[in-house]
């Protein structure tokens, strides 16, 4: 103990104001540390909030995934030719399901956070409809060699087999009608 205490009576004054502005500069960086990890999370309940309420507060969206989660058949011939507003609500409906399998296909959506989501998809995925307009626009994308519409929903479903009653969407024919040109 006393060539410890020899040791610290050693040490200049300046040797002191190093280690003490060391130790300041790791406590303020530990604290910074802390609070950036509390600002991101908090941050990060605000975007789930934000599309969780767009969701429930859009009365569009809300008709729609309705309109999906009871199974009502709404995918006919007239769809792409006469019924405009139902196409461009549901549309909008499947950009806004595909963008959130974006974010959780690119990380920036964790399980947890996608969890809120994942009744709808389901849901989306069993709908006989939605699983022929998804056929259909594949295929017509396939034939056209470009992105088909909605990529990040139909992959999600189809690598994680919520296509309810469709063992591979991509090769029937028979099960869908064929309402688009490919």
């Amino acid at each position: 103990m006393d060539k410890f205490i020899e040791c610290l009576k050693e040490i200049s004054v300046s040797e002191w104001t190093g280690i003490l502005t060391l130790f300041t500069v790791i406590t303020g960086g530990i604290f910074g540390l802390v609070q950036w990890n509390k600002s991101n999370k908090y941050r990060r309940a605000e975007f789930i909030d934000s599309l969780v309420t767009n969701l429930r507060n859009d009365k569009e969206l809300s008709i729609i995934v309705y309109m999906f989660d009871y199974d009502h058949k709404w995918y006919t011939q007239s769809f792409h030719n006469k019924e405009k507003e139902l196409e461009r609500v549901v549309d909008k409906t499947l950009s806004y399901f595909s963008y959130i399998c974006y974010l959780r296909n690119n990380k920036i959506l964790s399980k947890k956070d996608f969890s809120f989501f994942e009744y709808e998809i389901k849901r989306i995925a069993a709908n006989r409809s939605v699983q022929a307009y998804l056929y259909n626009l594949y295929h017509f994308a396939k034939k056209n060699d470009c992105e088909h519409s909605f990529k990040y929903l139909f992959d999600y479903c189809y690598t994680n087999k919520l296509f309810i009653g469709c063992k591979d969407i991509k090769s029937i024919s028979n099960s869908f009608p064929q309402y688009l040109n490919f």
